[in-house]
Formats: structure tokens, sequence, C-alpha cells
């Protein structure tokens, strides 16, 4: 689906409002208009619309009771709410009617297209996604008729031992959720990071801000109707479909998703361990290297300076030798011994510091290869 074959219906009492809405996404998609909540109903029955643009406050049908009627006639359109009320308990009321998403007034032209152009992307992914979520449910469904539903979390909990990152651990909290047969949304939050998923591919904005409304609320379990939210600080669930027509099995699976929102959040809290104590023992090799670097520059000029030194006395020991010999009544050839022990001590002595500069190089290599590991 590409956005300009999208529809759009932008449904709002306010004349001002509606063109100003429809004014900011007219370009991109094709934009129907109804003056109220009933017009709206009327004209679901002649166009499939994609997503509907529904005020909140109307006369006569509200933005809620529209909601309810607009779904009915179409279970796949996105509704986004306009609503000039930010507030938890709003944006919950729109979302157990099945909202997508929520966008405040006054409006701002571009948040509204990247919000519209987002869920117009997600459609064809969702509708992927949900046939394959659909066949894995049924090859799920054929293993839990033989192993029971408990198999599933005792699964979910040895493979999670396994696995080294949030990313593969979600996977695995999904194929659950699968096996279940349940639609859901999480949030996985690790060190400063926080990664949201979900069984139908994208998270909507709104899944987004109530997945983080309910890491801070201090219930563990709160349920809505067929909406289960779970918390478990670094893990939160949102459980779209509870079979509450079913109180036996609700029961248990209420129980098992617990337990293995449990098991994921200790498999968080250890990764996230793992990670500091990484980062600390980085931090700590980098702080040792780059003493290290420090000695070996202190120990280069060091031997330099000292290599400088013993050049210069040597230099002037066999300058002070020549210079006796004319005193000491010395034949030539007792001279020339005397100076070529002098000069083998010279060039001994240089021998020596060079093969300090050897040793110096053999441990600025193995500095550079522990910077090489922590890089």
């Amino acid at each position: 689906m590409t956005d300009k074959n999208a529809t759009v219906l932008v449904v709002d009492d306010s004349a001002a409002d509606l063109q100003i809405t429809m004014s900011a996404i007219s370009g991109q998609f094709k934009v129907l208009a109804a003056k109220n909540g009933e017009q709206a109903i009327a004209m679901m029955d002649k166009i499939k619309a994609d997503i509907v643009l529904l005020d909140v406050n109307m006369p006569g049908l509200d933005g809620y009771q529209t909601c309810e009627q607009l779904i009915t006639k179409n279970e796949e359109v996105d509704i986004i709410f306009v609503s000039s009320n930010d507030s938890t308990e709003e944006i919950m009321k729109g979302y157990e009617l099945g909202g997508s998403d929520y966008i405040v007034k006054p409006i701002m032209p571009e948040v509204l297209l990247s919000k519209v152009s987002k869920l117009i992307a997600s459609k064809s992914q969702k509708k992927a996604l949900k046939d394959e979520a659909s066949n894995a449910s049924m090859v799920a469904m054929t293993a839990m008729s033989s192993s029971g539903e408990l198999s599933v979390v005792l699964e979910f909990l040895r493979n999670s031992f396994k696995s080294k990152s949030e990313a593969e651990l979600a996977s695995l909290i999904i194929n659950s959720l699968h096996g279940y047969s349940i639609q859901a949304s999480f949030e996985i939050r690790i060190l400063e990071e926080v990664h949201h998923y979900s069984t139908a591919g994208e998270v909507s904005p709104v899944e987004k801000a109530l997945l983080g409304r309910i890491a801070d609320m201090p219930e563990r379990l709160s349920e809505h109707g067929q909406r289960l939210f779970i918390n478990n600080g670094l893990v939160s669930f949102i459980i779209k479909n509870m079979p509450v027509q079913d109180d036996e099995r609700a029961g248990r699976l209420r129980d098992y998703l617990a337990i293995l929102s449990e098991g994921a959040t200790e498999k968080v809290e250890t990764m996230a361990q793992l990670a500091k104590a990484a980062e600390q023992r980085s931090e700590s090799m980098t702080a040792i290297i780059e003493e290290a670097n420090e000695a070996l520059a202190y120990i280069h000029q060091t031997q330099q300076d000292i290599e400088k030194q013993n050049v210069a006395l040597l230099d002037d020991l066999v300058q002070g030798v020549e210079e006796s010999f004319v005193g000491l009544g010395l034949t030539d050839e007792q001279e020339n011994s005397i100076l070529n022990l002098l000069n083998d001590a010279q060039e001994k002595s240089t021998t020596l510091f060079h093969q300090n500069a050897q040793l110096e190089n053999a441990l600025e290599n193995i500095v550079a290869k522990f910077k090489q590991l922590v890089d």
C-alpha cells in the first residue's frame, strides 16, 4: 500500500480544525471529511478508510462512541484520536476502545503527517506479520496439544539462559506468546536503553506511551477487560487478548505469563550486570594502559638521558687518558692498547643501551595489544 492509495477520513465538527487537518495531509493521501460522528459512520458503509482522524469532543456522538461503531464496521481501520486532553485516563479510554494513537490540539502539521505516514507504512508489515504469526500459532498449538501449556514457559526459561542480547531474548518472548496465541506488546529496559517489541511487529505510539506508564505503576498485574498489564520493573507487557470468557484458561495463562515475565526480568538483570562489569573492566584496562604508556615514556626519556651522560663520561675518560700519555713515557704500542680497551668498553656500553631499547619496544608492543583488546 502506497501513501497515495491510502484513504484518511477526518472527522471534526469544527470547520477551522477540519481545514487545518486536511491541509496538512491532503497532498499525501486520499482525504475525506465528515462533520460529525453520524456522518462518518454512514460514510464507512461506502468507503474503506485506512485511518480515521477522530475528534474526541463533538456534539451528538462523541469520538469514543463513534470509534466503537467505526471499528464494528471495519476492524482493520486505525483510529487516531484528536483531543486537547493528554491525561493517562484519556489515553487509556481511547486505547481500550481500539485507538492506535492520539494527537493533542492544537495540531502541528508535521507531527500529524509523521504519525499518519508511520501508521500507513506499518499496515502492510502488520498484515504480513499477522499471517506469519497465524502460521506460527498453528504450529505451536499442535505442539501444545502433546506437551501442554506449561512446556511453553519451561522452554522459554531453558532457552533464555543461552540468549546473549535483548534482541534474542525478545525473539524468545514473542515465540512463547505465539505459543499461547497471545497478542502483546512489551518493553525491555536495559541500562539506559529502552526497546519495544510486539507480536504484530511494530509497537504503536500509544502503546509505547502506555508501556512507559505501566513501568511506573505500583501493581505487578493490572487487568482491564481483555487486556492484562504486567510490570516487573525492567520488563513490561500489554497483553491484548486474554481469554476472559474462559476463566480457567485465563487463570493459567495469567500464571504462565507472570512466570515468563519474571524469567525475562532475571535475564535482563543478568545482561545489565554483565554489561556493566564489562564496561568497568574496559575502563580499568584503559586506565592501566594509560599508566603503562606514561611509564614507558618516562623509561624511554630516562634511558636516552643516561645514554647521553654515559657517552659523555666515556668520551671525557678517553680524552683524559690520551692527555695523560704525555707524562707517562709509554710506548705507542702501550698507548694504543689502553685506547683499544677504552673503545671496547664504550662499544659494549652502547650495545647494552641498544638492548634496553629493544626491551622497551617489546613492552610497547604488549601494551599496544592490550589496547587493541580494549578498543
